[in-house]
């Protein structure tokens, strides 16, 4: 009850400081009355063109926000699906034994959720690799088809139209190097008194 008081009090004063404005400008003759309308009419219209353009840009700005946002948490999502794919593309290469079940998890994986990310041409040369894969026993022939898979990935990625380029050997090449350093480790003490 005291607050709607006091807002009250405060409107009454607020009305009577315009009022008492008004009639003096008007009895010293700084501004007339019909003048003083003009000018109140002119700022009123000066005020509502702001707050019209202010809401336009402000509406573009946000649309724009938003769709940078989108554009963010779809790359996020896509970083994530080939991050998963990828690595299980290459754990298949470190079984012993690769099956048949390897194989059609990764096309699951290629229909579950690569397939809404990868750009139609990238698509293709996935496809093109994994039809080039003849005896998926043959270790160092997926090792190949691995990485450019990989390397098709990362274009896609970056935006990037996908060509061959020493990105790929370099893949490999890391992938035997790691492979005959493990080879070379001794075993773990664990291990090594099993066998």
């Amino acid at each position: 009850m005291v607050k709607k008081f006091s807002g009250m009090i405060a409107v009454g004063v607020a009305v009577a400081l315009t009022l008492g404005f008004l009639a003096v400008t008007n009895v010293t003759g700084v501004w007339a009355i019909p003048e003083l309308w003009s000018q109140i009419f002119a700022a009123c219209t000066g005020a509502l063109v702001v707050a019209v353009v202010t809401m336009v840009l402000m509406r573009g700005q946000r649309a724009a926000e938003e769709e940078k946002e989108k554009g963010i948490k779809i790359y996020e999502n896509k970083v994530e699906a080939y991050s998963r794919f990828v690595t299980k593309m290459y754990k298949l290469l470190s079984d012993e034994r690769i099956s048949c079940d390897d194989f059609l998890n990764l096309r699951m994986d290629i229909f579950n959720s690569l397939i809404f990310y990868l750009e139609d041409d990238h698509l293709r040369l996935i496809l093109r690799e994994v039809e080039g894969i003849d005896d998926f026993q043959n270790v160092d022939e997926m090792i190949h088809s691995f990485a450019r898979i990989t390397n098709i990935l990362q274009d896609d990625l970056a935006g990037r139209t996908y060509k061959p380029d020493d990105k790929e050997r370099v893949l490999v090449s890391l992938w035997k190097r790691f492979g005959a350093m493990a080879s070379a480790c001794p075993l773990p003490a664990d291990k090594a008194d099993t066998k």
